[in-house]
């Protein structure tokens, strides 16, 4: 039977990188952490770890069994947190950093119903998509379009937005509309992003993949500019459904490619370190994922 002790003291010695810090970590005599750990190797019949009086390091299958390890532990920890945030209340003050379009169009609601829940949490906000230190600011949350290259910040999820293709339909008049992907090259398209980015839309059908890099007038890293060149007739955008199902119902856009689908845009919360997280900034995080997900399926008909 898995002992759930041995499985913690295996993750805490590689994330401590040796047996004596694992230990010191952990309140345990070395001797029982080193004893575990054998434990756990004699029981699944393979070497975790190649030690040596100097050193410690991962073996491949050990490596392995780390990922899987770690995200029981990850499990099991925000099951606890979460039984005591049950009876908890959040409380102080949260800085957040919030892209503008993303600000505007969804979380200026979000943040405003969350206030009115939690009466003891204020809120300060940041409406900018600039690049932040988050920890070096004193900021406790950024949320953003896309998982983020700096791996020392943890980066959760919190909602997946579908993409589509839309034109307006002076557009539609003016140019007409590509019945398949590989005749995407001769419409005007809008690029967003950031000038470092690989501007590429990746469109599915089935089992049918067909990956089309944009090219156009505009160039821009802002939704709602994007958006609005779209509806003044400037070209096809990708753009998320949130921003775009209220002009569908008017008649402003139409799709373009509907069966086409890009990949859905994913909306991350970042943060510096998964222990000791405020309690208010986990129940924000909670809370926004859920009112995201409300929002798309309102808006999944669209």
């Amino acid at each position: 039977m898995s002992d759930l002790n041995e499985i913690l003291i295996f993750t805490k010695v590689v994330e401590c990188g040796s047996i004596t810090a694992a230990a010191n970590r952990l309140g345990l005599q070395k001797s029982t952490v080193s004893r575990k750990l054998a434990n756990l190797e004699k029981r699944l019949r393979v070497r975790l770890l190649a030690r040596t009086t100097r050193s410690l390091r991962l073996t491949d299958i050990g490596r392995t069994h780390y990922s899987r390890c770690r995200d029981i532990i990850m499990a099991w920890e925000d099951s606890e947190t979460s039984l005591k945030e049950a009876i908890d209340v959040p409380s102080g003050n949260m800085r957040l950093l919030i892209p503008v379009d993303l600000g505007q169009r969804l979380m200026n609601g979000i943040i405003n119903d969350f206030l009115t829940r939690y009466p003891k949490v204020s809120i300060e906000v940041e409406l900018s998509s600039r690049e932040a230190r988050l920890i070096e600011e004193g900021l406790d949350l950024i949320i953003r379009f896309g998982r983020p290259d700096d791996s020392s910040l943890i980066a959760q999820k919190i909602f997946s937005s579908p993409l589509n293709l839309y034109a307006s339909t002076q557009f539609l008049k003016r140019c007409g509309l590509p019945s398949h992907p590989a005749e995407l090259h001769q419409y005007a398209c809008i690029c967003l992003g950031t000038p470092q980015s690989d501007h590429k839309w990746l469109l599915t059908k089935g089992s049918s993949v067909f990956k089309h890099h944009p090219s156009g007038p505009l160039k821009t890293n802002n939704l709602s500019g994007a958006l609005d060149a779209a509806l003044a007739g400037i070209g096809i955008a990708c753009l998320p459904s949130f921003l775009c199902h209220h002009h569908i119902e008017q008649g402003d856009l139409v799709y373009v490619l509907p069966e086409w689908k890009p990949k859905d845009g994913e909306i991350f919360a970042l943060y510096p370190h998964r222990q000791l997280v405020p309690l208010m900034v986990r129940h924000f995080i909670n809370f926004t994922r859920k009112k995201m997900e409300s929002h798309k399926h309102q808006t999944s008909k669209h």
